[in-house]
């Protein structure tokens, strides 16, 4: 790869130390980037994204508090400037495990720490050029998957996104950041948002049953069913049209179960009502087929988990469900 086909691509870093940010600057001049924007303030650098589309961010953090972690994330959900899928890179001269955490969470795509060379920031661009990581959407996480390709199962529910510097180093419209191209890819990771949460209700339920019975399991379970409500909640949100309303039905039918047990005597049968519920949830979150198909397919497990239910259970089965005291947490 050339350097002098960096030429055109836009950069815009962000470093409140002038001397750094300098430093910063004629590094990314020695790799061929000359179309650099730079400011010394995070606020400078938010009304700079907000009025022009950058190719690639450059941004120094050293403090979780200092308020790029948050600008990172706010980017990402788009909440700040037009392409919530453009790379990023974090500069740092902290390496405490608390920030490192905070920036692997935060959506950026890598994390560079100083002091580095020319060929290092090189190396990590021409990474963003060439093989990208795709995107996933989880309850908690919004970016980059970092597991390694032979580390991901064959069903990781991952989403290439827009990438605004290989478009212009490489002059590929097809990868560009189009109004279009952003809402295919949002679409797509909400979907990935609601297969991830299913998995997680799915994976609850299943711990829940499996330990039935061992010592401190009331409390323990209490625990993991208010985390189950939570992500039930965040499930229904995410879902949107027709299908999404079929979806909504099956998982009200989860979170009954959840309802009847929280605050009640320990149940097997319940928890395995719930283990199967959450399970059919999972299936039916799964279905890639046309909306009429699955409707009918989620109203079936509906109506078998329906069947399964005790007759003698509590009046408050008998009734139609209604969210209440739901943390959002």
């Amino acid at each position: 790869m050339q350097r002098d086909q960096y030429t055109d691509a836009s950069v815009l870093l962000f470093d409140a130390r002038h001397n750094i940010r300098r430093q910063t600057r004629s590094i990314l001049n020695s790799i061929g980037f000359w179309a650099i924007v730079d400011h010394d303030s995070l606020e400078n650098t938010a009304h700079a994204l907000q009025s022009t589309r950058h190719d690639l961010l450059v941004l120094a953090t050293d403090d979780p508090e200092d308020g790029v972690i948050r600008f990172v994330q706010a980017v990402r959900r788009g909440r700040c400037g037009a392409d919530p899928f453009v790379p990023i890179i974090l500069t740092s001269w902290r390496a405490s495990v608390k920030h490192v955490e905070g920036i692997v969470s935060s959506g950026a795509d890598d994390l560079l720490m100083h002091p580095f060379s020319t060929a290092q920031l090189f190396e990590r661009v021409r990474m963003l050029v060439r093989s990208r990581k795709p995107f996933v959407m989880t309850e908690d996480y919004f970016g980059p998957d970092r597991r390694k390709i032979e580390d991901r199962p064959e069903d990781a529910c991952v989403v290439p996104v827009p990438n605004a510097l290989q478009a212009s180093v490489e002059g590929r419209e097809d990868v560009a950041p189009s109004r279009a191209a952003i809402e295919y890819s949002f679409r797509r990771l909400e979907r990935v948002k609601v297969r991830n949460t299913a998995r997680r209700i799915a994976w609850i339920a299943e711990d829940l049953n499996g330990k039935f019975g061992q010592e401190g399991f009331a409390g323990y379970m209490e625990k993991q069913l208010a985390v189950l409500r939570r992500s039930a909640e965040t499930y229904m949100r995410a879902l949107d049209g027709p299908e999404g309303r079929t979806l909504t039905t099956l998982c009200e039918v989860v979170v009954k179960v959840v309802v009847g047990l929280q605050g009640k005597a320990l149940n097997k049968s319940s928890l395995e009502l719930l283990e199967e519920t959450a399970l059919a949830l999972r299936v039916a979150s799964e279905i890639d087929d046309d909306t009429s198909n699955a409707a009918a397919q989620i109203s079936t497990a509906v109506s078998r988990i329906d069947g399964k239910t005790p007759r003698d259970e509590a009046e408050e089965w008998q009734q139609p469900f209604i969210a209440k005291d739901v943390s959002s947490g």
